[in-house]
């Protein structure tokens, strides 16, 4: 460890600590608050089967001692944020630009609790990719999958520690976009008999309604926001050898081409609830594109531009909750 790392490490986990304490301390604030305090309160007399058998084990074990919700928080804010910055100490160049992009991109999933769990798994798994552990790593996955089923996702990411060809991301990229605009991926005939059935279809309606409800500045932030980064961090991969970054702009790019594979599919599904296992990526690249500015004067317009980008993105993602005038961020409740 570097001298100025060491000097920054009592910073790093004093941030580590206000993480816990914002997600520890909330009372009635994000998303499915009801169902998730409401199960916590009777998960030891009425099971739930639609909850993942790993999250009712955390509930269970913690209801046994204790019936204050505030505990199990507590419990679940300390698991993540552990798990995600360990991560984020070993493999970003610029730790407190990754935390700071890293609450402006997972605030708004406040209140998932099981995805939540699942995907620090999943982020955790990838000091196994780098270091080519499968045990480890399989492990991890299914461990993920025993909190949210979305997690099994991620488990293809083993094989992305390699760098392709140029022409290979190049030509992957013009072929997502093609398919996007033709619209086959809804007349592949595997794909329809996958959605056939009823839960699913009912599942797939929502999230397609969703999407369709949402405004043209979503989707062209949604847009930008892909390739304004993937321009930039593009040219620096190309010519790149370090196998931190190689490995983790392959899990991004897996974003940028499922998101134009699946949105406004009937697989709209994995867009609104998988690719958050690989969005949570940009807290990398984007400072290792910082990095590589590092002689240059354009670093404070990066600045400048991230603090709109990330503004912008806040309340995109915070606003897209509201329900007439309440919104389950607003205000930020404490439990006392």
């Amino acid at each position: 460890m570097s001298i100025n790392k060491q000097r920054s490490l009592p910073l790093f986990l004093f941030l580590f600590v206000l993480f816990v304490l914002h997600d520890g301390l909330r009372w009635d604030t994000g998303t499915d608050w009801d169902n998730y305090y409401n199960y916590f309160q009777h998960c030891l007399y009425n099971r739930w089967e639609h909850f993942e058998v790993g999250y009712c084990i955390l509930s269970e074990l913690i209801r046994e001692i204790t019936d204050s919700y505030t505990v199990f928080l507590f419990v679940h804010a300390f698991i993540i944020w552990q798990l995600i910055f360990l991560v984020i100490w070993r493999f970003s160049p610029f730790p407190f630009l990754s935390v700071y992009l890293l609450y402006c991109l997972m605030l708004p999933l406040l209140g998932m609790n099981r995805q939540y769990i699942a995907l620090a798994l999943c982020v955790f798994s990838v000091i196994f990719i780098y270091r080519r552990k499968i045990i480890p790593f399989l492990l991890l996955i299914a461990l993920a999958f025993t909190f949210h089923k979305s997690a099994l996702c991620f488990i293809f990411t083993y094989f992305l520690f390699r760098k392709f060809s140029t022409k290979f991301y190049i030509c992957l990229l013009v072929f997502v976009v093609v398919v996007s605009f033709t619209g086959v991926i809804d007349k592949i005939p595997i794909f329809q008999f996958v959605a056939g059935d009823e839960l699913t279809s009912e599942q797939l309606s929502y999230y397609i309604g969703n999407t369709n409800s949402r405004t043209i500045f979503s989707s062209l932030l949604g847009i930008i926001r892909m390739f304004f980064w993937f321009a930039l961090a593009f040219p620096l991969f190309v010519r790149t050898n370090d196998r931190k970054f190689i490995l983790l702009f392959n899990i991004y790019f897996c974003y940028i081409i499922f998101y134009w594979l699946f949105n406004g599919s009937i697989f709209q599904i994995f867009v609104s609830r998988a690719l958050v296992y690989f969005t949570i990526f940009e807290i990398f690249i984007i400072p290792f594109i910082y990095r590589e500015l590092k002689y240059s004067t354009n670093r404070p317009i990066l600045l400048i531009f991230l603090f709109i980008y990330t503004s912008m993105l806040l309340y995109k993602n915070i606003t897209f909750y509201t329900i007439g005038n309440v919104n389950p961020f607003i205000p930020y409740k404490f439990f006392f």
